[in-house]
């Protein structure tokens, strides 16, 4: 089921651009696929095993905050939204700033040379 989404918008593609088929009955049939992929993709929480874990969690935690509003653990309910949300900061701050490769490392071409044609390694 995770690779029939990309099998159909693949297929569609082919009919678009290396058939020029489009405006056919083909082309219809194609995109019909298409968007009935996509939308089984996006109901079953996507196509990812990392999105199926996410709306796994985000479920967990709603029935969660829902047990502890109703039996009234306010306080411990907030203290623990607050602690997560410092750490989905971390994350992000992270992923963002953290993890940048610097300026002065990587790959640079010479002046003058063809895209992707001898390429020095600056370290």
């Amino acid at each position: 089921m995770a690779n029939a989404g990309g099998a159909w918008d693949n297929a569609k593609k082919i009919v678009e651009v290396d058939l020029r088929a489009k405006g056919t009955e083909l082309h219809a049939a194609s995109v019909v696929g298409d968007t009935s992929a996509t939308l089984q993709g996006h109901l079953l929480g996507g196509h990812e095993p990392g999105h199926q874990v996410h709306t796994l969690f985000g479920l967990l935690a709603t029935q969660i905050a829902v047990e502890m509003h109703i039996k009234g653990q306010n306080g411990l309910r907030y203290g623990i939204a607050i602690a997560l949300f410092a750490v989905a900061l971390i994350f992000v701050y992270r992923s963002f700033y953290s993890m940048r490769i610097p300026d002065d490392e990587g790959v640079q071409l010479k002046k003058g040379s063809a895209k992707g044609a001898e390429a020095t390694n600056k370290a």
